[in-house]
C-alpha cells in the first residue's frame, strides 16, 4: 500500500471541480486526480495561470497509464508540484475522499525512514521563496469564496501547508477511459457538480454587476 510523506496542503474537491470546471479541463477527473492524464492536465495548467511558480516543461502528453510499473511520482516528475490523494478500498461510503494534497515535497515510504531526518533536509533544501504558500491561497480562493466546504475533516484543516502522511491503497483505480461499471456515486457527484456550476455562474454574473458602471 504506497505511502507518502509529503509537505503539503489539503485542497478540497469542491474547489478542484471548480477549477476543472472554470479552465474548461475535460481530461481532469476531479474526484480522482492522480492519474496521469488527470495530473498533467492539472499542472500544466497551474503552469501555465500562475506565472509565480517555479518553472517546468510538462511532457506534450501524459505517460501511459497502462503500464505494470506505473510510479505515482515518477509519473509527475517533470513538475515541482506533486499531487497525491488518500484512498482506502475498504471504505465503502464514498468513492472519493474530501481531499487532494498538492505538494513542494513528497517521498515514497515503502518500509521505514527516518522522518525527522527527511524533514531537515527538506528544510536545508527549501530555497524555494515563498510560492508554495502564494499558490496555496490562489487555489483555496478558487470561486471568490463561493464554494462551500467543511474547513476542517478528521482533523485536517483545508488548506494549512504542513507535514501529512498519505495513503493510498489502490491508486490506480478508476483511470479515464478505464472505467466499465456504473458508479453508485454518479448521481451524488451530478448533483454537487450542478450545485457548484450554479455557485460558479452567480459568481460570474457579481463580477460582471461590479464591472458595469
Amino acid at each position: 500500500m504506497p505511502t507518502y510523506l509529503t509537505h503539503s496542503f489539503p485542497l478540497p474537491r469542491p474547489l478542484i471541480r471548480i477549477f476543472t470546471l472554470l479552465h474548461d479541463l475535460p481530461p481532469c477527473s476531479p474526484e480522482h486526480l492522480i492519474p496521469p492524464a488527470s495530473s498533467h492536465a492539472f499542472l500544466t495548467h497551474l503552469r501555465t495561470l500562475y506565472p509565480f511558480l517555479p518553472p517546468f516543461t510538462p511532457p506534450p502528453s501524459p505517460p501511459s497509464p497502462s503500464s505494470p510499473s506505473f510510479n505515482l511520482l515518477a509519473s509527475q516528475s517533470y513538475s515541482p508540484i506533486k499531487i497525491l490523494e488518500p484512498y482506502n478500498p475498504t471504505d465503502l461510503t464514498s468513492a472519493f475522499t474530501p481531499h487532494a494534497y498538492i505538494a513542494d515535497y513528497a517521498v515514497q515510504i515503502d518500509t521505514a525512514a527516518d522522518i525527522s531526518s527527511l524533514i531537515s533536509q527538506y528544510e536545508a533544501d527549501n530555497n524555494k521563496g515563498d510560492w508554495f504558500q502564494q499558490l496555496a491561497t490562489e487555489l483555496m480562493n478558487i470561486g471568490g469564496g463561493l464554494a462551500k466546504f467543511p474547513e476542517e475533516t478528521g482533523g485536517i484543516k483545508a488548506g494549512r501547508i504542513g507535514w501529512y502522511v498519505v495513503v493510498n491503497g489502490d491508486e490506480e483505480r478508476s483511470f479515464p477511459g478505464l472505467e466499465s461499471e456504473h458508479d453508485p456515486d454518479d448521481e451524488e457527484k451530478e448533483d454537487e457538480f450542478k450545485l457548484e456550476a450554479e455557485l460558479l455562474g452567480k459568481g460570474k454574473h457579481v463580477e460582471q454587476e461590479e464591472k458595469k458602471p
